[in-house]
Order: C-alpha cells, then structure tokens, then sequence
C-alpha cells in the first residue's frame, strides 16, 4: 500500500515537473489552487496537496530523470510484492527463509535444562479434601454438629431447648 501510494504521488509530481510553468501560474493567480490542478491536469486530492506541499524550488531542482528513477524502482518493488502475495509457494518460500534468517540471527544453545519428570496421575476427591482435626458433637434428640478442631467444650455448647449433650468424636475432616 505504501508503495502503491508513493507511485500515486509521483505521477502527481511529475505531472507538476512537466507543466511546472503552468502550475506555478495557478498557484499565484488562483483563489482555490487545489481544485484548479485537480480539475486541469486530472489530478487527485493527494496529487494536489502532495504539490502544493512541496516547496517550488525543490520542484523545480526535481529532475525528470530522478522522479523516473524512483518511480521505476517503486514499479519494480511493486511488480515483486504483487507476484510474491499472489502466490502461495512463494509466501511459504519467503517465511521460511526469514525464518531461518532470525534463527541464524538470534538463535543460540538453550539457556534452560530439559527435565525429564514423572508421569502425572489423576487426583482423588478424597486428595483435595483438607484433612483438618474435627470434633463431631452428638445431641439427645439426634442432631450432630462439627466444630474445628479437638480442644472443644462439647458440653458447654448451646443446644436447642429440650435437648442436651449425648457424646463428641474426634477425627480428620476427610474421615
């Protein structure tokens, strides 16, 4: 695209180096110089800013030769990028060769060990479970409760009214 732009400007330049009499004539006299070179030499938007930019010395020290120069150059990269995005092969081609230029460029002996380790295994339900120290309180009436840890006043807890301690077990919470 950027080529493609450039080329676009070019033409426009050169337009302006070959009738550079009659643009410098438009560009003093006109009111509006920019519609004026579009609408004479059949000029883009971009050609005509790209014009009106350039400083009339520098226009004028343009050669022909030069912007011929440039623009066959521009052509040919064109020509290049157009064939090598129109075909496969050559895009593959041209990865791999980057490629190999940036490992060539920045590759080096691996900086880090390989380590060979033990097979994985699946876990368990019963391996996820916390195993903390649990006290498990049982009331008169059949109501358990479970409090953390195995320093608890079984006894001095609250129950509900008409009901009382009837006896704990100690153990892990994955029990």
């Amino acid at each position: 695209d950027k080529v493609l732009a450039r080329l676009h400007i070019l033409e426009g330049l050169m337009t302006a180096f070959l009738n550079i009499d009659e643009v410098i004539e438009i560009i003093r006299t006109e009111e509006k110089p920019k519609t004026e070179l579009m609408s004479r030499f059949a000029l883009s938007d971009r050609q005509a800013e790209a014009i009106l930019d350039l400083k009339l010395r520098h226009l004028a020290k343009l050669e022909e030769v030069k912007i011929r120069g440039e623009q066959d150059d521009l052509s040919l990269e064109r020509d290049k990028l157009e064939l090598t995005l129109g075909s496969e092969r050559r895009m593959s081609t041209l990865m791999k060769k980057e490629i190999q230029e940036a490992a060539e460029l920045y590759g080096d002996d691996r900086r880090s060990p390989v380590v060979e380790r033990g097979e994985s295994k699946a876990l368990s339900e019963k391996d996820l479970i916390p195993s903390e120290a649990v006290t498990v309180v049982l009331s008169e009436k059949g109501w358990a409760r479970v409090a953390k840890g195995h320093d608890i006043d079984a006894q001095g807890l609250n129950y509900r009214s008409g009901d009382s301690y009837k006896g704990a077990a100690k153990g892990k919470s994955n029990q």
